[in-house]
């Protein structure tokens, strides 16, 4: 009851809160948000949907909630290139929220107020009324609501609830009435069952394209010119632009680096005589003090060295961030053990038993030279790994670093839990294929370390210099030319492709003044000087290219040639295969005497509507399995990456008693894949049909 009569007292607050976390909440499953009054000042026009205007108060709250939203959900603020998705997401929000107003106008869909009475004071009333005026036993409590509604303090706080209330109810109805037009019809529901929980084996025989050299396909000018035609409507294209670029790197100079290492090493001298740590990190760190205790791994590589020191050590590290002066406080036994391994990997290279016990035999003798080498196991083990695994860790001598329980596969956790540190264990089989294992060390400690971290950064004065460059070489290149003045700087020129509206220029973050300049500047204007995080650009604009199709230039026709090629070598492949057929009939394992590379292959338990093992998704490979009988063969047929013939092991069809019950469950995906389907096409469709402007880059502070 505390807590209700804390509500009570001040109910006017809670209340004007209750206003604001509505407008985060009001977001239909389609994509739509409430856009209502701003706290931003100012009267200028965000744009315009077919003549009505959408105000620059609306899109400021819409951006601020959005990037609320973002911060809550990722605990961090965005960059400039997310910052730019959330205002195109919000002037996107406003621009569906005024389609909708519009249609909703046009068939007349109202709330009366008492309608709206009812439902505010029902047992089903909106879920934030519910969540607010919920008691501590967990029911709607009715009488706190009637008197917060009836406080005249909160005259003004209902009215907008009022207001807000209406459009949702508005907007649930017109979703509702769009959603009469979904049909799921009990067939429907079937096949969808059915695919989902039929399964197949099937053997298969791929024609890989990889056998046929692409030189020894002939491809004319004329067949690159069809495949263009044919695919055209691929090779639609936005307005771009085209512009040259120098970049000035605003990292730390040497003489700051040098600054940045002296501060270290006397803070690392003073940390050693300091007494008193929090106060000590507090007035010298640029992170927060943190009394936590850590496990390993949890520090990462380099820092992990305070595991090796002993209680009241300091140590100055150097990691990619900066200097890190750790002194280890204090040590004490955690509550489970971290385990530092590294693997050696071989993977089956296909799914036949023969495949596998190739994979075991590697392994086996990867074992083997590793044992019998003249060099320690652990260098031996790097070398081998670094040259044979089939694993991302092969560069770093197969080193996984350190990890906890349930962070690895079963049969490889307890194949290292189970090992010594020094030695080798495996042969281990996981789902991965096989792994030799070298066990590092095993640690249950965790420490508690007090942490001085210091960033190597540029000084005022390097910007300063830095920045002055840059402007000066703007204001040169203006009356020089760019690439005269870059030239003489010994400037480094850097060429964009085409570059589409909001779009970063290669290999730098996306900022949206300099993204904003190319499409407003000219052919040989030359831009002013931009700042990013850690460099200045000034750029040039080449050249304009207007919406509509891709020409077909020499890199499209390129593209064209490797497709052209691509599909030549899968009829090439189905006539090699067609006459693999006849000489195998349904024998597939014959065909290995006649090419090693026809070997069979097996893909396992696959459904219809699943992913083939091994196969990848193929549509075309799903269905000629599914359409054969058990035993029988299919005739070579072309998929998108392969020609195939398959044999069908066995086919497992989905149990039907069970239909009846998940058919809710099936029919409630397809209607809600189905009625986004359809408002999202309306939304696309009314959006074309609209007169939108997008007035954004023309009003100052947007």
């Amino acid at each position: 009851m505390a807590v209700l009569n804390r509500m009570r007292d001040h109910m006017a607050l809670v209340l004007w809160f209750l206003v604001f976390a509505f407008i985060l909440l009001i977001v239909f499953e389609w994509g739509m948000s409430y856009s209502g009054g701003s706290i931003f000042s100012g009267s200028t026009d965000a744009g315009s949907v077919n003549g009505k205007k959408l105000s620059r108060q609306d899109y400021s709250t819409v951006v601020k909630n959005l990037t609320d939203q973002y911060r809550q959900r990722n605990n961090q603020e965005p960059d400039a290139y997310v910052d730019q998705l959330i205002q195109d997401e919000a002037f996107n929000q406003l621009v569906q929220r005024e389609l909708l107003d519009e249609a909703i106008a046009r068939v007349g869909l109202k709330v009366t107020d008492e309608e709206l009475a009812a439902w505010v004071s029902s047992e089903n009333p909106p879920q934030f009324i519910r969540q607010q005026f919920t008691n501590e036993q967990g029911q709607f409590d009715k009488a706190r609501l009637k008197e917060a509604m009836s406080n005249p303090q909160n005259k003004e706080v209902w009215r907008q609830i009022d207001q807000m209330l209406r459009e949702q109810r508005v907007a649930e109805r017109f979703q509702n009435l769009m959603s009469q037009y979904l049909v799921i019809s009990p067939l429907e529901i079937k096949y969808k069952f059915l695919g989902d929980n039929s399964k197949a084996t099937v053997n298969y025989i791929q024609f890989s394209p990889a056998t046929i050299v692409d030189s020894t396909v002939a491809v004319s000018d004329d067949e690159i010119e069809a495949a263009y035609d044919k695919a055209k409507d691929e090779f639609k294209k936005k307005e771009t632009r085209k512009v040259k670029f120098v970049v000035f790197s605003t990292l730390p100079s040497k003489e700051d680096s040098l600054n940045a290492l002296k501060d270290a090493e006397e803070m690392t001298a003073n940390f050693k005589v300091n007494t008193n740590d929090s106060a000590f990190v507090t007035r010298y760190s640029e992170k927060p003090y943190s009394s936590a205790f850590v496990s390993r791994g949890e520090l990462g590589e380099a820092r992990d060295i305070i595991f090796d020191m002993a209680a009241g050590s300091v140590i100055q590290v150097k990691d990619v961030d900066g200097y890190h002066i750790m002194k280890a406080v204090e040590f004490k036994k955690g509550e489970e053990t971290r385990f530092h391994a590294r693997h050696i990997l071989v993977k089956p290279s296909g799914g036949t038993v023969a495949d596998t016990l190739a994979a075991l035999e590697k392994i086996k003798t990867y074992k083997a030279e590793i044992q019998k080498s003249k060099l320690p196991l652990e260098e031996a083990f790097i070398e081998h790994a670094r040259m044979f695994s089939s694993d991302g860790s092969a560069p770093k001598g197969g080193d996984l670093g350190w990890f906890k329980t349930g962070q690895m596969v079963k049969p490889f956790e307890d194949a290292v839990k189970s090992g010594k540190p020094g030695t080798l264990v495996g042969p281990v089989k996981t789902q991965f294929g096989y792994h030799l294992i070298y066990v590092i060390g095993k640690d249950d400690r965790q420490v508690k370390v007090a942490e001085v971290y210091k960033s190597i950064s540029a000084s005022g004065k390097t910007q300063r210099l830095v920045q002055q460059n840059a402007e000066d070489f703007a204001y040169l290149a203006t009356e020089d030319g760019f690439e005269t003045e870059a030239e003489t700087r010994k400037l480094q020129i850097q060429e964009s492709p085409e570059i589409e509206k909001k779009t970063a220029l290669p290999g730098l973050e996306f900022n949206s003044n300099l993204a904003s300049w190319m499409f407003r500047a000219k052919t040989g204007d030359i831009s002013e000087v931009f700042n990013l995080t850690d460099k200045i650009v000034v750029a040039k604009l080449e050249g304009i290219s207007p919406e509509g199709f891709q020409p077909l230039d020499d890199q499209l026709k390129a593209s064209l040639k490797s497709r052209v090629i691509r599909d030549k070598k899968l009829d090439l492949l189905l006539d090699e295969a067609n006459q693999v057929a006849q000489k195998i009939g349904n024998n597939l394992e014959a065909a290995a005497t006649i090419k090693p590379e026809y070997a069979v292959k097996t893909a396992q338990d696959f459904t219809l509507n699943g992913v083939a093992p091994g196969v990848g998704r193929e549509n075309t490979f799903n269905g000629v399995a599914f359409s054969l009988n058990d035993g029988a063969v299919s005739k070579p047929f072309k998929g998108d990456r392969a020609v195939y013939i398959l044999k069908l092991v066995q086919k497992t069809d989905a149990d039907l008693t069970k239909l009846e019950n998940e058919a809710p469950r099936i029919a409630g995906q397809l209607e809600n894949t189905k009625k986004n389907e359809l408002v999202n096409g309306w939304l696309e469709g009314a959006k074309e049909k609209a007169k939108i402007e997008d007035d954004r880059e023309n009003v100052p502070g947007l």
